[in-house]
């Protein structure tokens, strides 16, 4: 998939992609590890809008 990235983009895409590649799951993991799934599903969707956003716990 990164082949098809131009040239003066692939850092910072590569390195954008890897980082939520670990932070999605990793919240996901975070969350079950929770008592109730209120708590699971908060974390679900807080990163999924983390990775919306652009803002990821690295």
């Amino acid at each position: 998939m990164v082949r098809t990235f131009p040239d003066f983009e692939r850092y910072n895409l590569i390195s954008q992609l890897l980082r939520c590649s670990v932070s999605i799951p990793s919240n996901i993991a975070e969350g079950t590890s929770k008592s109730t799934d209120k708590h699971l599903n908060k974390y679900v969707e807080d990163s999924w809008v983390r990775h919306l956003n652009g803002k990821h716990n690295y």
